[in-house]
């Protein structure tokens, strides 16, 4: 979280909205699509650890990011209030709840570990996203 707000303090929302390519994402793009993401892992988790194999379907991302989003300071602030109840959860969940799985529609069996690994790395990645971005949009 404080990376995100690091790397977007002071830039003008006029920026973050820029794609540094007509098919490639804004930061403020990226942000959106990390909001999906985090909702899509909340409701999985959840689901995982409350249902017996539960299916997890999966979704569009393009569709996802054509659908009306705030601005990108508040956003972030709806990101923030999301993953911190989301780390709670995970942060409670007992050893071998790691273990439970769900059934993704397109990927198979998915452990509650895997689907936090996966979630992690694409954090990892999209922030790296978001610095090549602001570099190339300045």
């Amino acid at each position: 979280m404080a990376a995100l707000r690091g790397l977007a303090d002071g830039v003008p929302e006029e920026v973050l909205g820029r794609r540094p390519e007509p098919r490639e994402w804004s930061v403020a793009e990226v942000l959106g699509h990390i909001w999906d993401s985090e909702v899509a892992l909340s409701w999985r988790a959840r689901l995982i650890l409350a249902q017996d194999r539960p299916t997890l379907t999966g979704y569009d991302q393009d569709g996802f990011a054509a659908l009306a989003r705030p601005g990108f300071a508040e956003l972030l602030d709806a990101f923030a209030a999301l993953r911190g109840p989301n780390l709670l959860l995970l942060r409670s969940t007992p050893e071998p709840d790691w273990q439970r799985c769900g059934v993704h529609t397109e990927r198979g069996d998915v452990s509650l570990r895997l689907l936090v690994e996966t979630s992690a790395g694409h954090d990892v990645a999209h922030l790296t996203q978001i610095e090549q971005t602001l570099a190339a949009v300045r």
